[in-house]
């Protein structure tokens, strides 16, 4: 008689068998002691895992040697995560690296989308961190902070994540286009000093402070930003970081282009009287 066993992997019971003289009772407690043993030992995996994370001096670079294979995706969610975290970590260590502005977007975006799709707390954190002008030093600490937040996740929250089977890849992502859904780009506010050629024309009356808040604002490539002239000074806000690099290149330059039309309008200012200063 052809003996055959049934078994459904799904709910883990046995639909029928048909098998003379089988032990289905003993084999089932076989299998039963196989997973248990199983278990046991995926537990203490984890427990010497998040041990030694803990324990760490440097937890991040821990979970890292622990998790992370010397290339390619890790085999578990946890690993995946660390690996991305370190990813936005290593490009800022070596190469100023941010994930939402220039290069770092195509370095660190997909690393970003992975993490904030895994866990989802994380997205206002980077929001945060985009939204605001930090100095290369608060960038820094800023992302060391979100390792904190994720390594947290791993060993308190969901200590499971150690050991459960990854099949994702972060670098599969759009990080670029997370990114530019989001609209994470920092303002920043330009501010100088009103040259001396122009600030003559201000104080001989040829023109007011609203005149050469119009000039300034004519300028194509300030046209999206909010600007405004003091006594001295002339302030560009909530610009974009390309606006804020080309404003401070050329800035002085064009008011004093500006003050050259200026003297060729209304003539120099106080240049008679200099005249017979020095007769």
């Amino acid at each position: 008689m052809k003996r055959t066993i049934k078994f459904s992997k799904a709910n883990k019971s046995y639909k029928s068998i048909q098998a003379a003289g089988f032990d289905a009772e003993a084999f089932k407690a076989r299998h039963k002691a196989a997973q248990e043993r199983s278990a046991a030992k995926k537990d203490e995996r984890r427990s010497r895992i998040i041990y030694e994370i803990r324990e760490s001096e440097d937890p991040i670079e821990t979970a890292f040697e622990l998790l992370v294979p010397s290339s390619g995706k890790a085999d578990t969610v946890a690993g995946e995560l660390v690996r991305a975290m370190m990813r936005i970590l290593y490009r800022d260590y070596n190469d100023g690296d941010r994930f939402y502005e220039g290069y770092g977007i195509k370095t660190c975006g997909d690393a970003v989308a992975f993490l904030c799709d895994k866990i989802p707390d994380l997205e206002n954190k980077f929001e945060d961190i985009a939204m605001r002008n930090l100095t290369e030093e608060r960038y820094t600490d800023a992302i060391k902070a979100i390792s904190e937040d994720l390594l947290d996740e791993i060993i308190y929250a969901d200590p499971d994540l150690v050991t459960t089977k990854n099949d994702e890849d972060m670098f599969s992502y759009d990080g670029e286009r997370f990114i530019e859904e989001h609209e994470w780009e920092p303002r920043y506010d330009f501010e100088c000093d009103i040259p001396d050629n122009v600030y003559a024309h201000l104080e001989a009356g040829n023109i007011s402070t609203t005149d050469l808040q119009w000039e300034v604002e004519d300028w194509d490539v300030v046209r999206n930003g909010d600007v405004r002239v003091g006594r001295d000074y002339i302030s560009v806000n909530d610009i974009d970081r390309d606006t804020y690099d080309e404003l401070e290149e050329n800035m002085y330059t064009w008011l004093d282009d500006y003050g050259d039309q200026l003297d060729e309008e209304y003539g120099v200012p106080n240049e008679d009287d200099e005249e017979e200063e020095e007769e």
